[in-house]
């Protein structure tokens, strides 16, 4: 009977001891999830703080980077492509030698890079200068152009008046390999001394 009595004693100390080794783990489990949530709580503020920054900050540290390294802003930009723009475009026609019989009007022709544009207009006395009625052999009124690439064909017109009032006459005109200026009008309404004629083209210069 003793015996049994010492054997149950041993199993409750047994089951106790076990129970008491349990709960031991589980409150060391415990604390260190506690002191891992604790640690990251720390860091999540820390970093929180170290980003923590409100406009005015923002804009005077922008303000200040800006003046210490002197950066372009959109305005100077601005400046410096219209600058650009306006050294790649002439302001300003030049001006072709014209022959005797011709008077020069306005205009003239602009290069822009290996591409010139004509846009010129010029007057021709008839009782001085016969021109052409032949595509095949035009009659030179100015020279001084830039070289083509070939001879070329640009566009030149001027105004007649027939009985009915006005019309507009094209003319056969060229730029040939010397940088002359060629015209040949049609033999039907013919040109008349005192009318202006415009000539405009873009060709591509000589290599």
């Amino acid at each position: 009977m003793e015996k049994r009595k010492s054997q149950r004693g041993s199993i409750t100390l047994f089951v106790l001891i076990a129970c008491m080794f349990f709960i031991i783990i589980l409150l060391i489990i415990n604390i260190g999830v506690i002191n891992r949530n604790t640690n990251q709580e720390k860091k999540l503020e820390e970093i929180s703080k170290a980003y923590e920054v409100n406009e005015n900050d923002i804009d005077d540290t922008y303000k200040r980077v800006v003046d210490e390294n002197q950066y372009a802003t959109i305005g100077d930009v601005y400046e410096i492509v219209n600058q650009e723009i306006s050294d790649l475009f002439p302001t300003d026609y030049i001006k072709p030698s014209v022959v005797n019989g011709v008077s020069y009007r306005n205009g003239g022709y602009v290069q822009i890079g290996n591409i010139v544009i004509v846009n010129m207009g010029v007057t021709i006395n008839t009782s001085q200068l016969s021109l052409s009625t032949n595509n095949n052999n035009q009659t030179i009124i100015a020279s001084g152009f830039p070289k083509p690439k070939g001879t070329i064909g640009i566009s030149s017109y001027y105004t007649v008046t027939l009985s009915n009032g006005h019309s507009t006459q094209y003319n056969w005109t060229t730029i040939n390999q010397n940088g002359e200026l060629c015209l040949s009008t049609s033999v039907e309404n013919k040109y008349t001394s005192g009318y202006g004629i415009r000539i405009l083209g873009t060709y591509i210069l000589k290599e």
